[in-house]
């Protein structure tokens, strides 16, 4: 009982730890362009870009899944 408390909070320790690690990296990724000198255009560029093909998929799979619901209700007519 009393081992299995321990790896628990052993565990707990391990998963806060490992997601400050984790985001710590990311962020440092996702900052890199503008602590550089000029940067900041670069990085608005870069994430734009990023955002617009992010949004640009969901609207994709939003629109397959419209069409594939669309087709179903047909085929039941």
């Amino acid at each position: 009982m009393i081992n299995g408390i321990f790896w628990a909070f052993m565990s707990a320790i391990a998963n806060i730890i490992q997601f400050i690690i984790v985001f710590g990296i990311l962020a440092f990724i996702f900052l890199l362009p503008f602590l550089l000198k000029g940067g900041w255009i670069f990085g608005i560029v870069l994430y734009g870009f990023l955002g617009l093909s992010f949004i640009t998929f969901l609207v994709d799979k939003h629109n397959s899944a419209r069409e594939n619901f669309e087709n179903k209700l047909k085929e039941r007519k």
